[in-house]
């Protein structure tokens, strides 16, 4: 059915196949070659996502992020209201790209296998329950969930073409278990069913429930699963958008904030985070990954959290809590390094770079920063492959830009050295160091295999064939390490 005044967005019951688009649909795309670089037929060769609940704030978040990464996404809603939401949060030319949105009930196991029906993943954002906050979460709104978990499995095993799901579930699926209260949060930790139903911890408890359903579905019906769990969400460049949502969340909140476990987490990142999750499912990513950028520690910040969500108390009011004036912090009693390890490598190399420079320029230290490439380890053959994973995140695309590059581990060393003894000389600032570029099919798929991860940079890639010999341009200049190389051998000024 379409919408009316409302041409380009379609919502239907039973979304049409990706390869089964009538001829005006194939005309849409193509009329909008200015804001999509691709032809219909490329589009029909990417892998075609299901977001489930576009209509809410995360959901809106993994929609826009994987449009931007090239996949041919379809949503699903709950009802046809839900699509004004929907616009309110994807701006048009966004909605122009997508598939399809359609109705499917999350109760209606039927609905969700057409709406699943070819998809190569599902992201179910577990949040279609309430989703303004407005009626409360109950413990009917957590046996709904439940119930909605495990159809989504189910739907992803009969209906998808690829047995993958990414299921958001909560932090708080973990954090209550009053008999471990000391103990580190992470992964392996689950919250009790008894302690959540007997303190009315009903968004706690659906979490947790509808979490390990889903486990069990998965199991039985074999559908690969990761679940993110993130804390509370929150939206910056969208301040309203969580405030009636998060009051369920912060149910019990005196208690994380004295225990060191209230967090929270960035929307945006939190998509990101789903999305690295998925792509890393090809390597071997799997099980739970706890997710949160900030853990409140401290009174004041516990304050400021509830002046942004317009909760005054609801953290600080008679909570045995530090005070503001106290400089200790309570010690945080949750761990997202496993996160941490699948996604964050190049995110935490600029932000660490970047905060260098400030604290150098603020403390007058001279610094010089060295950024290698991938660092090969001949001599060890075994010594990088692990430690390889996160740098190649995305490497496909490097590889098709031109910027795919490593260094010998040995001649990086030497870098190092050199820029130190060049400080001397007037050296300074940034250095880019590799001493290859990886720039044809052939050589991409030689890394792959003394890495030992076939498919990883030729899988579906658009790169030139390995009969082709012409390469394709290097898109990265090192002419600033080999003139300080070459400064620092013969003693020369290395101002630059």
């Amino acid at each position: 059915m379409v919408m009316d005044g409302y041409r380009d967005e379609v919502v239907v019951s039973k979304p049409p196949a990706a390869t089964a688009l009538s001829n005006d649909e194939e005309r849409c795309v193509d009329n909008r070659s200015n804001g999509f670089s691709c032809s219909f037929s490329a589009i029909k060769e990417r892998e075609l996502l299901c977001v489930t609940s576009g209509n809410t704030c995360l959901g809106s978040h993994l929609v826009k992020k994987l449009l931007s990464r090239g996949y041919f996404i379809r949503v699903t809603i709950q009802n046809q209201e839900d699509f004004e939401d929907m616009k309110e949060l994807i701006k048009q030319e966004e909605m122009n790209l997508l598939e399809s949105v359609v109705v499917a009930k999350m109760g209606d196991l039927d609905s969700l296998c057409e709406a699943f029906r070819g998809c190569h993943a599902i992201f179910h954002t577990s949040s279609f329950t309430d989703p303004h906050g407005v009626a409360g979460y109950t413990e009917r709104t957590a046996f709904l969930e439940t119930e909605a978990a495990k159809n989504v499995i189910e739907a992803c095993a009969r209906a998808a073409y690829v047995k993958r799901c990414i299921f958001t579930s909560s932090l708080l699926a973990s954090i209550w278990n009053i008999n471990n209260a000391d103990r580190i949060v992470d992964e392996s930790c689950w919250s009790n069913e008894a302690f959540c139903r007997e303190n009315k911890l009903w968004l706690a408890l659906g979490k947790t429930t509808a979490e390990k359903a889903a486990w069990r579905k998965s199991r039985e019906l074999k559908v690969k699963l990761i679940t993110i769990c993130p804390a509370l969400l929150m939206a910056p460049s969208f301040p309203n958008a969580h405030i009636e949502t998060s009051l369920p969340y912060l149910k019990g909140g005196q208690v994380m904030l004295q225990r060191g476990i209230l967090a929270s987490q960035d929307v945006g990142k939190a998509a990101e985070v789903h999305i690295h999750a998925y792509e890393a499912m090809d390597y071997g990513a799997g099980g739970r990954y706890l997710c949160f950028d900030r853990v409140v520690q401290r009174l004041d910040e516990a304050i400021q959290l509830e002046n942004w969500l317009k909760m005054k108390g609801l953290l600080s009011g008679g909570g045995n809590v530090m005070s503001v004036e106290d400089d200790d912090e309570t010690p945080r009693r949750i761990s997202n390094s496993r996160v941490a390890k699948l996604l964050w490598l190049a995110l935490g190399k600029t932000t660490a770079e970047k905060a260098a420079w400030r604290k150098s320029r603020e403390l007058k230290v001279k610094l010089i920063t060295i950024c290698p490439a991938l660092l090969m380890a001949p001599s060890f053959p075994n010594a990088h492959i692990e430690t390889s994973l996160p740098y190649l995140k995305g490497g496909q695309v490097m590889l098709q830009r031109s910027i795919l590059a490593t260094q010998d581990v040995g001649k990086a060393a030497e870098v190092h050295i050199h820029a130190y003894e060049a400080m001397d000389y007037g050296a300074g600032g940034r250095y880019l160091c590799f001493d290859r570029v990886v720039q044809r099919l052939d050589e991409a798929i030689q890394l792959e295999n003394w890495l030992k991860m076939k498919g990883l940079l030729s899988g579906g890639g658009n790169v030139m064939s390995v009969e082709d010999d012409d390469e394709t341009p290097s898109r990265i200049n090192n002419s600033r390490v080999a003139k300080l190389v070459f400064c620092a051998s013969q003693r020369l000024s290395c101002k630059q």
